[in-house]
């Protein structure tokens, strides 16, 4: 780190002398997904700028959830790299919700909304579980099968 604004240093707790010459990865709280560091990886390797959200920890231990811009700057020989960020839990309006938290939500919506919709056939629910179950079986065999390297979730 280079430089640091008094907003970042109000948002992480750690003040602008402490970090300065830090990587930015000392804030990593293990809780950001790792295909959101390789996707981050291989768009700044080709020179492109790069958006996502991390999950980070601030010197408090708190975790803070921040939107994220890294645009590559290449002066002479030397890389750069700017990041814009905005702080998820500080929005005025909604909700954060993590994509992983966001999948479930939408999963366990779907799952509700079928069963209501068949509540009048009790066999339907378990039928319906059955699908499910078969069905995550069947991705897991094709993923392994077909040497895809998808993730679980």
């Amino acid at each position: 780190m280079l430089d640091i604004n008094p907003y970042y240093e109000r948002t992480t707790g750690y003040s602008r002398n402490s970090i300065i010459g830090f990587k930015a990865g000392f804030l990593k709280s293990g809780l950001t997904p790792l295909c959101t560091y390789t996707s981050l990886k291989n768009e700044l390797m080709k020179g492109n700028p790069w958006s996502g959200v991390f999950t980070n920890r601030k010197k408090s231990g708190e975790i803070w959830h921040s939107s994220i811009t890294i645009t590559p700057i290449h002066l002479g020989d030397q890389w750069y790299f700017v990041g814009i960020f905005r702080e998820l839990e500080q929005l005025k309006e909604g909700i954060y919700l993590s994509e992983k938290k966001r999948a479930e939500t939408q999963r366990e919506l779907l799952k509700v909304l079928a069963i209501s919709c068949e509540i009048r056939d009790p066999g339907i629910e378990a039928h319906l579980l059955r699908v499910q179950k078969l069905t995550e079986e069947l991705v897991i065999v094709h993923n392994r099968r077909c040497q895809l390297e998808l993730s679980k979730s």
